[in-house]
């Protein structure tokens, strides 16, 4: 049971209790959908064949990133929501 409120606050107690380190380089560096470590860099064009992507994500990034794993390929790029949880666990990292 963690003793504290809000939810910084009980992520500092996890993170002490269990011991955790959180280095910058493993942020964001898991597939969220299977696990896999690591990602490929793709372009518009390649992002734009799997399909995933919505034509005004394809025009506004020119970068992308896709999971290594053959069976899952889901494809990433850096946005709002990836810029959002770099500045949220900022201070977190070891």
């Amino acid at each position: 049971l963690l003793a504290v409120e809000t939810t910084d606050e009980q992520f500092d107690e996890v993170k002490g209790f269990f011991q955790l380190v959180f280095k910058k380089e493993d942020f964001m560096s898991r597939c969220a959908v299977c696990n896999a470590k690591g990602f490929r860099t793709i372009d518009r064009n390649e992002a734009r064949e799997t399909g995933q992507v919505k034509d005004k994500v394809l025009d506004a990034v020119g970068t992308f990133y896709q999971c290594p794993r053959g069976a899952c390929g889901k494809v990433y790029w850096q946005g709002p929501k990836f810029n959002d949880a770099c500045s949220r666990f900022e201070g977190n990292f070891d």
